[in-house]
């Protein structure tokens, strides 16, 4: 169904660092976000992928797979396929659900060979469908990648904000909001608030229901909304402190920018 091409390595000796040279693709770190980025060139031609071909990776990791806007030289760690956005999109699913597994090879260094690409079997629906199907999942892919940038902008908008909202030895942040201009004032952090040492709390006293009980490994996994294997319970007894949901405070939060602004 498609044309597959085996990556080849010139010899290292002609590697360049030069643009003018041809792009070499020799694995996944030459490829981000699904694109061939140009990170080494060669002088020697061995094996090719033509612009818009696709590129799988056939050395660990076994099965990622991009796609080229340039003519490349391939090395030994890919292979090229001539294929539509449905077979790009059938490649990334192969690899989701782990077909190459079976496939590779090697205690050491995964690896997958042309025999087992050429002779994978797929199910091909008719021309029209693979189209419609590639241009939903292709549009999707767009939209993550937009909001991958908006969420790398944000996340420098926010770095840069934490270094200037704060006052420095001056007493005065550089950025601030309307109609606030007075000095910050020096204190005491313990002044301020209650600080306390949080008592340990042993396995022997957690429960399957009562006060939730957070340990850091729990607080990291909520944050970055992984899947925490067991929720832990305490008596209120054990109760310290408490805290307001991370939910609350971040519409709170904005709330009150918004009211600000």
């Amino acid at each position: 169904m498609a044309k597959i091409t085996m990556g080849q390595s010139p010899n290292s000796k002609n590697y360049t660092d030069n643009p003018k040279d041809h792009i070499l693709v020799q694995g996944n770190a030459d490829m981000k976000d699904g694109q061939v980025h140009p990170r080494i060139w060669t002088t020697e031609i061995t094996k090719i992928a033509d612009k818009g071909d696709l590129i799988l990776s056939v050395r660990a990791p076994v099965g990622d797979i991009g796609k080229t806007s340039y003519d490349v030289v391939i090395g030994r760690g890919v292979a090229a396929i001539k294929g539509n956005e449905f077979i790009f999109q059938l490649l990334k699913r192969m690899k989701t659900v782990g077909y190459w597994t079976k496939y590779s090879t090697g205690s050491t260094f995964e690896s997958i060979n042309s025999l087992e690409i050429n002779n994978a079997v797929i199910n091909l629906p008719k021309e029209h469908e693979q189209n419609k199907v590639g241009k939903i999942l292709s549009y999707m892919d767009h939209a993550i990648t937009l909001h991958e940038e908006k969420k790398r902008q944000l996340e420098c908008l926010k770095s840069a904000l934490l270094q200037k909202m704060f006052a420095d030895k001056s007493g005065y942040p550089a950025v601030r909001f309307r109609r606030y201009n007075t000095a910050w004032k020096q204190a005491e952090l313990g002044n301020l608030m209650d600080v306390g040492s949080v008592k340990r709390i042993h396995q022997s006293d957690w429960q399957d229901s009562g006060i939730r009980f957070l340990r850091a490994r729990d607080i990291v996994a909520e944050y970055k909304h992984e899947k925490i294997d067991k929720k832990l319970y305490i008596d209120k007894k054990y109760i310290l402190n408490i805290l307001c949901s991370p939910e609350r405070f971040i519409v709170e939060t904005f709330l009150l920018l918004e009211l600000e602004l």
